[in-house]
Order: C-alpha cells, then structure tokens, then sequence
C-alpha cells in the first residue's frame, strides 16, 4: 500500500496511478479493457485492490523515498502517459501509469473539490472553503473549483464575502462561459447588491442559454419584475413552468409577479404550490407567509413564517415578518421575542437604502408591539428611533401620535398628527378630533 502524499512543483516528485489485483487472470483482463479504451480511473475504481481505488487509483505526487526498488526502478525510464505491468511481493499484481503534472494536477483538484462539496453538505464551510481554494491551488482555471468557493462565500451570509463570492463566478464564468449555474449564481449576487440591471444584460447576453435553462429563465423572469415590468415576468416564469412544471422558483417568481399585479388569488395558488416543493426555500415560505397575512389567513401566515425561520434562523427579515403575523394574532410576547432576535441578528451595511428601510420597518413594528402591551414608553422610544433612521416616515409619526395621546401628552400627539397627515397618512378622524381639542385646553 502506498498512501497519497501532496505537495507542489518539485521536480523529483512523480504522479502516478495505480490497478493492484489479486491475479494474474485479473491483471490479463484489465490491461485488456485498457487497451480498449476503458478508463484507467474506472479500472481502478472497479477492480483494484488498492486504498486509492474510490479515487481512481491516483496515488498523487511521491518522491523517491517514497517508492521501493521495484516501483523506483519501473517508473525511471517511464514516459508521461505510458503503462507498466508487473508483480510486486508488497503490492501484489500491478499496473502502474505515470502521469502528466498538469493532467494530474487537475484530478487532484477535482479530489478536492469533491471533499468540498461533501464539507457543504454537512455545513462546514470553513472546510469546504480550505478544499475550494486547495483545489485552486492546484488547477486555477477549474471553474467548477471557482463556482462552489463563490457559492461557500454566500452561504457565510456576509455582505463583505458578497465581493468575493462575485469574483469568483466571475472567474467560474470566465472559463466555462456556457456553464449556467455560474452565470446563475452571478446575477443573483447582482441582484442582492441592488443591481438588477446588470443580472438582466448578464442573463441576456447568452438567451440561447437561458431560453434552454428554466432556472435561469425564471430568474430573468424575476428580475424583470424588479425592474418594473410584472407582465413580462409572468410570460418569461410560465415558459419556464412549460419546460419544468415543478421548478419551484418559477412557481415562486410567478406568485410574486401577481402579487405585483393585484392578481392575489393567482399569486397565493402558485406561492402554495412553491411551498410544498421539496427544493422550498425559506424566502418562498416568507413571500407566501405575508401574502397569506395580507388576505387576514393569520394562522396559515403564522405558519409559513415559522417555517421561514426554522429553515433559515439568521433571517432577520424572517423574524420580523414572523413578528408582525403574531402581533396582529394578538401574541406581544412572542412578537417582541421575535423583533429581539430580528435586532440582534440585524447587520448596517453601508450606504444600504436596503437595510435602512429594514431597520425603520423594525423599530416601527417594536413601537406597535409595545403600544399594544399598554408599554408606552417603550413605545414612544422605539417609534422615535424609526424617525432617526427615516425623519419622512409616516406610520411612525402616526404610532408616536397615539402614543402620545394615550400617554396625555396631547402637544406631542397633535404635532406628529399633523406630520403623519402632511405625509399622506391620516389619523383615525374621532381620534384626531380628540387630539386637537385635547391640545387646545
């Protein structure tokens, strides 16, 4: 038995693949399949002997120390590619090929991208990424090495590793342009960055591609919805749906593209059919939640967030939908915990107009949760650090305002009344008659 052993560029090390069997029938008859064309990898992984069989026999680079008289002596007049047979007392019946450095240097990278995707299986990404970025090391064009690093880099869920998982898909696309899921991967980073356009010239600049790939056609589908045009993302999901009618993200694309439309009913029809895909994400039990929520299903939209957050717990977005669905099921205590976790997990990107409009949708929702458990002063500070990070935001002024009243500082309800209203929100006309007669004694 040999055992592998890697390094890098020293000219006395050799590549080689090994066959051990056990006779010389054995040996006869896959040097014959060799010879007809069959593998050398899946010779090996189908008769030999050796620990290295699972891996095709490649016993990676070895120097001389590490090879016995016999070996030493076989591989030392060898060419790159050729194959010799041969018995030896410690290995048994042998066939031994020595190997081109690139050639081998690309299966080893392949090795290790296999142990990478199987780390990401099991959520070690820190694993996955070491085995990523080995394999990288050893063939720096392997586009399949580039697209599972920049895949590992997004799982860290980081808005700093979104630079790096970009590059990488970049570099994925750049040495195999028809792979789909690259260019896949890539418009979705443009999209999470807030650069849909730039998703849609990259899912157009190959449509032969796209129009044979549904996933990426309903991806497209979807950034056309972003982009403002709801009819065409319809269009571009159903064909999509024509060529995969259980592809979830078109279902899931397409449930959002009504919604766009004002179409609810066809919009939660396909969201439900989205949900029970086993390929459901935690984004497709949160968009069908709040469309539940919308239609007043609360236990249905209670549901589906739970279920949204069960499948991705460090959504923040998730949490503070789920906070919502419970405050108006009347459960504050169970709403304010879900708006802790939302807070805590809740990461400021800069010169994020994204995370700013979640921020003030958070503090405003802790400021209604309050209000409702008769915690006014909570309250009333919650919904004042929603106007820190959003002075224009209506609702706010409108929950500071009835807090205010109730708390018998009319002046302060009064002056955020009249805010609310100068914003385009109105409150209650009874309460609003209240508050000026209040303020006016």
């Amino acid at each position: 038995m040999l055992n592998p052993v890697f390094g890098f560029n020293d000219r006395d090390k050799i590549h080689l693949q090994i066959i051990t069997v056990r006779t010389q029938n054995d040996s006869i008859q896959v040097l014959s399949q060799l010879r007809s064309g069959v593998s050398f990898s899946e010779l090996a992984r189908r008769y030999s002997t050796d620990p290295t069989s699972a891996n095709g026999g490649y016993l990676g680079e070895l120097g001389p120390g590490q090879l016995n008289h016999r070996l030493r002596r076989e591989t030392e007049n060898l060419a790159e590619g050729a194959v010799v047979d041969f018995f030896d007392p410690e290995l048994g019946y042998t066939i031994l090929r020595k190997l081109e450095p690139g050639s081998a240097n690309q299966e080893y990278a392949k090795q290790a991208v296999r142990r990478g995707i199987g780390h990401l299986r099991e959520n070690r990404i820190s694993q996955a990424i070491s085995e990523f970025k080995r394999a990288l090391a050893r063939d720096p064009q392997s586009s399949e090495a580039h697209l599972n690093l920049g895949y590992a880099y997004r799982l860290l869920a980081s808005y700093e590793m979104l630079g790096e998982a970009k590059a990488e898909f970049q570099q994925a696309l750049a040495f195999d342009p028809g792979s789909a899921a690259a260019r896949m991967h890539l418009a979705e980073i443009y999209i999470d960055l807030g650069l849909p356009r730039k998703a849609k010239e990259l899912l157009e600049a190959r449509l032969e591609v796209t129009d044979r790939t549904p996933e990426l056609l309903a991806l497209l589908g979807d950034v056309s919805r972003q982009l403002g045009d709801a009819s065409l993302s319809v269009e571009q999901n159903k064909k999509a749906l024509e060529m995969s009618p259980s592809l979830a993200m078109a279902h899931h694309n397409l449930g959002r593209a009504y919604l766009d439309l004002k179409q609810k009913k066809e919009a939660i029809h396909h969201l439900d059919i989205a949900v029970v895909s086993k390929n459901a994400s935690s984004d497709m039990y949160l968009t069908a939640g709040l469309a539940h929520l919308e239609q007043g299903n609360l236990d249905v939209g209670v549901s589906l967030l739970g279920k949204a957050v069960e499948l991705n717990p460090t959504l923040p977005e998730a949490h503070l939908k789920l906070a919502r669905a419970y405050r108006l099921k009347g459960s504050i205590d169970s709403a304010l915990e879900q708006l802790k976790v939302a807070l805590s997990q809740a990461k400021p990107f800069s010169a994020s107009a994204h995370y700013a409009e979640f921020q003030t949708e958070l503090y405003y929702e802790t400021g209604l949760a309050f209000r409702a458990k008769g915690q006014l002063v909570e309250a009333i500070e919650a919904f004042r650090q929603a106007l820190a990070v959003s002075p224009e935001h209506a609702q706010s002024h409108q929950g500071l305002s009835e807090a205010y009243y109730r708390k018998g500082d009319y002046d302060r309800s009064l002056e955020h009344a009249l805010k609310a209203k100068e914003l385009g929100v109105a409150i209650e006309h009874s309460l609003f008659k209240a508050i000026v007669e209040k303020a006016r004694k």
